[in-house]
C-alpha cells in the first residue's frame, strides 16, 4: 500500500513538473499605433493614433509549437478628416487574443498568428473645426463585440518577452459608420513562470 501511494505521488510530481516546464505565465505592457480603414464617404484618413495595451498571458508549449491566450486592456485610436474638420476617435477594449505560434532558435525567436476577440469598454471623440474644438464626445452605437486577426513575431530573452504584431479588425467601430481599425502592437513582458 505504501509503495502504491509513493508511486502515485511520484507520478503526480513528475507530471506536474513536466507540465510546469511547458507553461509560461506573465504580464505585458506596451503601445498601439493604429489607424482607420474602410473610411466613410467624404472623409480621408487623418493619420495614426496612439494607445496603450497591457495585461496577462499564458503560453502552453507543445512540441515546438505554442498556444498563447491573453487578456489585455487595449486602446485603438485613429483620425478622420472631413472638408472642415478633423475627428480623433479612441476606443478602449478588453481583448482576448488566442495566438498559435512556433518557436525557433531554441525559443529565442517566435512567430504567431490568431484571432482576437474584443469587447468595447468605451470611447472618446474630439473634433477640431475652424470655429473651435469639441471634446468629450463618444461614438454613437459603439459596436460592443469585435473580432480581428493578429500576426506577429516575438523574442524571449530569459524572463523578458518582446512582441510586435500587426492587427486587422473585421468589424466597424459602430453600427452606423464604416471605419475599422488596423494597427501595430508592441509590448514588453515578464514571465513569472517559465
Amino acid at each position: 500500500m505504501k509503495k502504491s501511494i509513493l508511486s502515485l505521488a511520484l507520478v503526480v510530481l513528475l507530471a506536474t513538473t513536466t507540465m510546469a516546464q511547458n507553461i509560461s505565465l506573465g504580464v505585458k505592457l506596451g503601445a498601439n499605433i493604429s489607424s482607420f480603414t474602410s473610411l466613410p464617404t467624404g472623409t480621408t484618413n487623418g493619420g495614426s493614433g496612439f494607445g496603450i495595451n497591457g495585461g496577462v498571458f499564458a503560453r502552453f508549449k507543445i512540441a515546438g509549437f505554442y498556444l498563447q491566450p491573453e487578456l489585455t486592456f487595449s486602446q485603438r485610436a485613429g483620425k478622420l478628416n472631413a472638408p472642415l474638420s478633423e475627428t480623433s476617435i479612441t476606443v478602449s477594449y478588453l481583448d482576448l487574443p488566442v495566438l498559435f505560434g512556433r518557436s525557433f532558435f531554441g525559443g529565442v525567436f517566435r512567430a504567431n498568428l490568431g484571432p482576437v476577440f474584443a469587447t468595447a469598454l468605451g470611447s472618446s471623440v474630439d473634433v477640431k473645426t475652424p470655429l473651435g474644438n469639441i471634446s468629450g464626445g463618444t461614438v454613437n452605437d459603439l459596436t460592443s463585440f469585435n473580432t480581428g486577426l493578429q500576426v506577429g513575431v516575438g523574442s524571449d530573452l530569459g524572463p523578458i518577452t518582446l512582441d510586435l504584431r500587426y492587427e486587422y479588425m473585421f468589424n466597424t467601430i459602430s453600427s452606423n459608420s464604416s471605419p475599422r481599425f488596423n494597427g501595430i502592437h508592441f509590448a514588453v513582458g515578464y514571465k513569472f513562470l517559465k
